[in-house]
């Protein structure tokens, strides 16, 4: 069984965004300043275990 934690506080950087959706093939056109961008003009949730970003959602209204 995993353990997973949810963190306010911990900052998800676009570095960590691209290799997750790298590892699953999503958007692999995405650069690292489009996710800048993202982050800037939305909330996101991050799910980290240990120091690696393993889930991500962002919400936008």
């Amino acid at each position: 069984m995993y353990t997973y934690k949810l963190q306010q506080e911990q900052p998800i950087c676009a570095e960590k965004i691209k290799k997750l959706y790298d590892s699953v093939g999503w958007w692999p056109e995405r650069k690292e300043v489009d996710i800048e961008k993202m982050l800037k003009n939305s909330k996101g949730i991050g799910v980290w275990e240990e120091n690696e970003l393993v889930g991500f959602a962002r919400v936008v209204s």
